[in-house]
């Protein structure tokens, strides 16, 4: 029996960073067809733009999964998984903060003061 892999789908052109969706399914063609159809949000305008990537270090993402249908083998979607509360980045694993182990080096959101800072131009 096939068992259910992690993608990641996302707009090609906006990139993942500006939204993604965590999809369970079999192949990377039925996670793609499935992101097509059932997300509730503008993933993407054209089909062509849809990308979808495996995520191979799939312990990080296990716990976002609707875990019931994670247990039958039954594809679905979770199109807002938990992330990050300092980068918002999700599928790399949290802390009892809610914070990523990148993120959870740094304190308080030290880090997050010093990417803006950088945005800015402030340096």
């Amino acid at each position: 029996m096939k068992r259910l892999r992690p993608y990641m789908a996302y707009s090609h052109a906006a990139g993942s960073g500006e939204g993604a969706a965590l999809v369970f399914d079999f192949s990377a063609k039925g996670a793609k067809l499935r992101a097509w159809r059932q997300c509730g949000w503008d993933i993407s305008s054209e089909w062509i733009d849809l990308y979808v990537k495996w995520i191979r270090n799939e312990s990080n993402v296990l716990p976002l999964a609707n875990q019931e249908k994670l247990a039958n083998n039954e594809p679905h979607i979770v199109d807002a998984p938990a992330p990050c509360s300092s980068c918002n980045m999700w599928g790399v694993g949290l802390d009892s903060d809610g914070r990523c182990s990148w993120c959870g080096e740094y304190p308080g959101d030290v880090l997050l003061e010093a990417m803006t800072a950088v945005k800015e131009g402030e340096s």
